[in-house]
């Protein structure tokens, strides 16, 4: 028997943990620096790594709460 009682829980962990190494990566990455379009891009291409990092959280938190 698993430990999980629901499939989807790990498939939510499996997408969250994949969603957080891909903010991390952007962050790492920092794919600004060779963008053509100033500060504006930047900022945008640094909120959307953010927001990668909280949508993974919670989708980690909210795997972790039905598990």
């Amino acid at each position: 028997m698993t430990r999980f009682q629901d499939r989807l829980t790990v498939v939510g962990l499996l997408v969250g943990v994949f969603v957080l190494v891909v903010g991390l990566g952007t962050l790492l990455g920092q794919p600004w620096q060779y963008a053509a379009g100033g500060a504006p891009v930047m900022v945008l291409q640094l909120l959307g790594a953010l927001g990668a990092l909280v949508i993974g959280g919670f989708l980690l938190s909210l795997s972790r709460v039905g598990a």
